[in-house]
């Protein structure tokens, strides 16, 4: 517990104590959205560790039915919504 652990993020150098179960949080400044991989390193008394590759940006989650995993090329089939509600058992 106690234990100070530094953050180092780009030009961020950040730190944090460790809590009476050795479990720390750092909050991160805000991030531009990139696809190229940054490194965050930590550093303790205790030892030292990387994580490479990081990306920041949105992220979405998406769930549902089987048709989710359907691609626009696989559906270039039915690109006639039209026609497509007209033949369908439940009409919208």
């Amino acid at each position: 517990p106690g234990i100070r652990v530094e953050t180092t993020f780009g030009a961020h150098s950040l730190s944090a104590l460790t809590d009476h179960s050795g479990v720390w949080r750092q909050p991160l400044p805000p991030t531009e959205a990139s696809d190229r991989g940054q490194t965050l390193l930590f550093r303790s008394s205790e030892g030292g560790a990387a994580l490479r590759d990081v990306l920041f940006g949105e992220v979405y989650l998406c769930s549902g039915q089987s048709n989710m995993e359907y691609t626009p090329r696989s559906m270039a089939g039915m690109n006639n919504a039209s026609a497509e509600i007209a033949a369908a058992d439940s009409p919208a």
